[in-house]
């Protein structure tokens, strides 16, 4: 076999053996990312956590989700969901987060407030079970989108100091 002949065959071997290239990670057509489009992407590449709660909001076309970097969060929190409901169903989800925060905690975080509301969570019944608190004038935090934030970052890399204080939080 000559020299080209076995480098053609190893080559071919070569190739065989790659995985595919990986496919460019898409934003949900539902999710307007706006600022925040690049983080999105590489949450979606990086976490199979923050790919599933993507998957599950892509899924529904009743939801349509605004990210937008905020200065300032009423009542000094580091992101906040606001949602408005109209009667055919659908749902605006507008979530603001603060700029300079973890993006990936915060914005899995956020999401899964997304999917709680998707999935008609009770969050008067998560308060009973001590499941969710009130933290201001209609506005409420789960320990689903804690956990959810909280995830995320353990699947992305190094936690944040924001992190290491809602790990302790949670406890």
């Amino acid at each position: 076999m000559s020299v080209s002949s076995l480098s053609a065959v190893l080559l071919g071997l070569a190739l065989l053996g790659r995985s595919p290239a990986p496919q460019p990670v898409q934003v949900p057509a539902n999710v307007d990312a706006r600022l925040f489009t690049g983080d999105v992407r590489t949450l979606l590449r990086l976490s199979p956590t923050f790919r599933v709660q993507c998957q599950r909001i892509a899924a529904d076309p009743r939801v349509l989700v605004h990210l937008s970097v905020v200065t300032t969060i009423d009542g000094g929190g580091r992101a906040q969901t606001t949602f408005h409901r109209y009667p055919t169903g659908a749902i605006v989800a507008d979530v603001d987060v603060l700029f300079g925060g973890d993006y990936r905690e915060l914005l899995a975080h956020e999401f899964e407030h997304v999917i709680e509301q998707l999935d008609g969570v009770d969050l008067r019944r998560e308060m009973a079970g001590g499941r969710a608190w009130q933290v201001g004038a209609g506005a409420f935090e789960t320990r689903r989108a804690l956990l959810a934030g909280l995830q995320v970052v353990r699947e992305t890399g190094r936690p944040s100091t924001a992190h290491v204080r809602a790990v302790q939080e949670t406890r």
